[in-house]
């Protein structure tokens, strides 16, 4: 039962994935009609404005898609005993697991490493997932077939410290700016 529910699940997830991809070609065309405008009056405002409630449209389809499959797994995770608050070393476990199968999807062999200095309290288990698997699956997609993921946690004071590093190309300079950009001041 539990493997049939799965599926299911997987199935719906392949589906949001899938449309995922598309909404991001279509956001990224109308960023392209945005960008090389000559200047206003070139704009068929009608044209982007409908595009631009497509993609509105269609993400909220996807939400709706999420919000389904989420409250699935979470009833067969609350069916499991599911604990919130988990050790980071269970948590690093769950973000190495997930991430090994994703690089195995993408047919890359890369070793993860875990490693964790000082005492921790129990953390939420969401709130940590949430924070480190953008960033491993960022690392996985830069490495081109083999490598390696390191995956740390300290402490500092009152502060919790988690570090990933990899041994991919690394992040363009051109990007720095993006990517290194001040959230503060905006």
């Amino acid at each position: 039962m539990l493997l049939s529910n799965l599926y299911t699940e997987s199935t719906y997830f392949h589906k949001t994935l899938a449309h995922a991809e598309h909404i991001t070609a279509t956001s990224y065309q109308l960023y392209q009609s945005l960008h090389h405008a000559k200047d206003a009056e070139s704009l068929d405002l009608k044209k982007l404005g409908k595009t631009a409630l497509q993609i509105a449209g269609e993400v909220h389809e996807i939400k709706k898609d999420n919000q389904r499959i989420f409250s699935a797994l979470s009833k067969l995770i609350h069916e499991e005993n599911f604990q919130a608050y988990e050790s980071p070393s269970h948590i690093a476990g769950l973000v190495i697991r997930i991430h090994e199968n994703y690089a195995e999807s993408l047919k890359k062999n890369i070793v993860f490493h875990y490693d964790e200095d000082g005492k921790h309290p129990a953390y939420h288990v969401y709130t940590i997932l949430s924070l480190l698997n953008n960033i491993v699956s960022n690392a996985v997609e830069a490495i081109p077939v083999e490598g390696e993921v390191s995956l740390s946690i300290s402490q500092k004071e009152n502060h919790v410290i988690f570090q990933i590093s990899d041994n991919g190309p690394g992040i363009k300079e051109r990007n720095h700016h993006v990517i290194f950009l001040n959230r503060a001041s905006l």
